[in-house]
């Protein structure tokens, strides 16, 4: 399972336990009925398993928009469900999209395949409260990724290790 952020090039790891203990994916767990949550995390799943199966030997690749937007494929009552459940836990703001991003972050973040690559991309827009860029995340499997090492091995790591130890 490896998801990896190539927006700087570097191939930086995502941890999905960082992403599960987010602000947003912690509101949803706190705020929905277990069963509606665990219905959401399904979905996702459901999603990005249909998005892998569909693109069999072609280029997988997806946004949250394309996957939970207006032209999903996913039953639309499953999306509408989606929406309304998060809206419900965190409000019809920015926030909403944030949160449903961020779910479909942690789902691909979870996923067997080793290739998933995630590229962000500003919109052009600024957050009003912090300022920041807003950016908008896309997703894809490149079974010829190799993330970049540090050089690095094992035996380098321990030598280092036992050294600080030592001294």
């Amino acid at each position: 399972m490896a998801l990896y952020e190539v927006t700087f090039g570097n191939g930086r790891l995502v941890d999905t336990d960082d992403i599960g203990d987010s602000v947003y994916m912690e509101a949803l767990q706190r705020k929905l009925h277990p069963t509606t949550y665990r219905r959401l995390v399904k979905t996702a799943e459901d999603a990005v398993e249909n998005l892998v199966q569909s693109s069999f030997g072609k280029l997988t690749w997806t946004k949250a928009g394309a996957l939970f937007g207006h032209s999903s494929l996913e039953p639309k009552k499953h999306v509408d469900h989606l929406w309304e459940a998060v809206i419900s836990a965190v409000g019809d703001d920015k926030n909403c999209l944030k949160t449903v991003g961020t779910l479909l972050l942690w789902t691909i973040s979870k996923r067997k395949e080793k290739h998933w690559l995630l590229y962000r991309e500003d919109t052009g827009e600024v957050d009003d409260v912090t300022g920041k860029p807003i950016t908008v995340c896309t997703y894809w499997i490149d079974p010829k990724y190799k993330p970049e090492t540090k050089g690095y091995t094992a035996a380098d790591l321990c030598a280092k290790f036992n050294k600080n130890n030592h001294t």
